[in-house]
């Protein structure tokens, strides 16, 4: 009945295959829709005491959940001498939170 080459019945087996996925796609809604990943912001703030090598030591408030390196950055930073080994720079800061650098 159709005299297609092996060129033509690939491209056409190729064109099925995209087409029925194609439907199977709409007829099952669609593809799914990623949930929200970002992280739930919040308007509490703590306050964080944060002394010792950086350049601006003092009390600071910041976003409820931010991290001890947010804590450290917004103090100025760290000294040359500060030894940031010793801290966790990645856990969540608590409110009334004193860091010693």
């Amino acid at each position: 009945m159709w005299n297609l080459t092996r060129e033509e019945q690939t491209v056409l087996i190729f064109l099925s295959g995209v087409f029925l996925v194609g439907m199977g796609i709409k007829l099952l809604g669609g593809i799914p829709r990623s949930q929200n990943l970002s992280l739930p912001t919040s308007n509490s703030l703590v306050k964080v005491k944060i002394g010792g090598a950086v350049r601006k030591p003092g009390w600071y408030s910041l976003s409820e959940g931010s991290l001890v390196i947010e804590a450290v950055k917004k103090a100025g930073g760290a000294l040359p001498q500060a030894n940031l080994s010793r801290l966790n720079l990645d856990s969540r800061l608590k409110d009334e939170d004193e860091i010693w650098i």
